[in-house]
């Protein structure tokens, strides 16, 4: 059976462009964002709602769910999901909740990977740890994880559609690279900056949170690239 890397090759030379759609799933909804890993760019994100705590569900309903999710996603080469403690953040209290979120996930795993034949294809659906996004990131703080929204809006700003920024971001700080920085997504589409830095400060958020987990696994599983597998050994 063939790598990820290999798998992901070879399907790039099949089709002379491959898309990775990371989805990251929260109570309230579920955020995607789409990575072109040959042109290196986000082409598509977006957002669905979820389970509200006023609306009683049942396995049913669930799967109805994650069938409407797979349909409203964007079609992809492959899925990444990031791999949270459902029992942490506040889902131990409300044990209920963290039950339908795992039967959620487990049903839209396993319908994004339909085609999957053991022994014989390649998975189209992966994890990666949210530990591996925060230290190639450097997004956490002591105990407690910083915002995404300024790594993804350092790269734009340092892109060529930087202008459609609002100017009330101008004072995130310097566009100087550090030794500390890691960010290397390429930004041409300025409706894409619009989509995503025209909405509220959760939809950034979660957007930002959804690019920075494709990024990762892109460089560190996909491209197995040295420079980010350096820096995430060594903040180790």
């Amino acid at each position: 059976m063939p790598s990820i890397k290999q798998g992901f090759e070879r399907a790039a030379r099949e089709r002379n462009t491959c898309s990775m759609n990371e989805s990251l799933i929260r109570r309230e909804a579920i955020t995607w964002a789409v990575l072109d890993t040959q042109l290196n760019e986000v082409v598509d994100c977006g957002s669905s709602s979820l389970f509200s705590e006023i609306v009683r569900v049942n396995s049913s309903s669930i799967l109805d769910m994650a069938h409407q999710v797979k349909d409203l996603i964007p079609k992809s080469d492959l899925f990444v999901l990031e791999e949270k403690m459902w029992t942490r953040g506040g889902i131990k209290s409300n044990m209920d909740m963290g039950t339908n979120l795992l039967t959620f996930q487990a049903m839209l795993y396993a319908l994004l990977n339909e085609n999957y034949i053991p022994e014989e294809s390649l998975h189209k659906v992966f994890y990666i740890q949210t530990k591996a996004i925060l230290k190639l990131f450097n997004l956490k703080v002591g105990n407690e994880r910083v915002s995404s929204q300024n790594i993804v809006h350092r790269m734009i700003r340092r892109s060529d559609v930087g202008y459609m920024l609002d100017n009330s971001w101008e004072n995130m700080g310097s566009l100087e690279v550090t030794k500390d920085d890691y960010g290397r997504i390429g930004w041409s589409d300025p409706e894409m900056v619009k989509k995503i830095w025209t909405r509220d400060e959760l939809w950034r958020e979660n957007i930002s949170n959804a690019i920075l987990t494709a990024h990762a696994f892109t460089d560190l599983c996909l491209k197995e690239d040295g420079d980010a597998l350096r820096l995430l050994w060594k903040r180790n």
